[in-house]
């Protein structure tokens, strides 16, 4: 917390940062809420596979292990 008080660009950058990711999910959020079960789950994996993804090898799979908790909770 001293950091800041201390730096305004800081908490400002920061503030700013927060603001965009709240926006981020609840815009997420909002579609999400509007698809089926099972377009929720595709769209989840597809989240999943572009976040994961080899930046250099598009093409490549991605292999990612979810219970049905985690898949639930997505």
């Amino acid at each position: 917390m001293h950091i800041l008080e201390e730096s305004k660009v800081f908490s400002k950058f920061l503030l700013k940062s927060l603001s965009h990711e709240f926006s981020v999910m609840a815009n997420l959020m909002t579609i999400l809420s509007q698809r089926t079960v099972r377009e929720r789950a595709a769209l989840s994996l597809l989240i999943l596979h572009n976040k994961y993804k080899s930046k250099n090898n598009i093409a490549e799979n991605v292999y990612i292990t979810l219970s049905r908790v985690d898949l639930a909770n997505m």
